[in-house]
C-alpha cells in the first residue's frame, strides 16, 4: 500500500510542476504596442487645431479649414498603405 501512494505521488509530481510553468508563462505582461501600433487601425478626422508654443498650449479652432476638409477621413495601415475618404462634402478641384 505504502509503494502505491509514493508512486501515485511521484506520477502526479511532474505534472504539477508543469502545470504551473505554463500557467506562469501565461501571466506574463503584454508588451507595450509600439507607436505606430497606437496610430494605425484607426479613422482620423479633424476635430480641432492646437499650437504648442513652449509652455502654451492654444486651441486655434477649425476656421483655417474649408467646411469641405471637415468631414474627411484618413485611415492609416500597419502595412504602410494610406486611405483618404472625401465622404460627403466634397472639395472643388482647383
Amino acid at each position: 500500500m505504502k509503494n502505491i501512494l509514493i508512486i501515485t505521488f511521484a506520477s502526479i509530481l511532474p505534472f504539477s510542476s508543469f502545470t504551473y510553468n505554463i500557467y506562469s508563462k501565461t501571466t506574463m505582461p503584454l508588451a507595450e504596442p509600439t507607436n505606430t501600433e497606437k496610430l494605425c487601425g484607426k479613422n482620423f478626422i479633424i476635430t480641432d487645431e492646437v499650437e504648442r508654443t513652449n509652455e502654451t498650449v492654444t486651441s486655434t479652432g477649425l476656421s483655417a479649414y474649408n467646411a469641405c476638409d471637415l468631414d474627411d477621413i484618413e485611415r492609416y495601415e500597419i502595412n504602410g498603405t494610406y486611405t483618404f475618404d472625401e465622404r460627403a462634402v466634397k472639395c472643388d478641384p482647383i
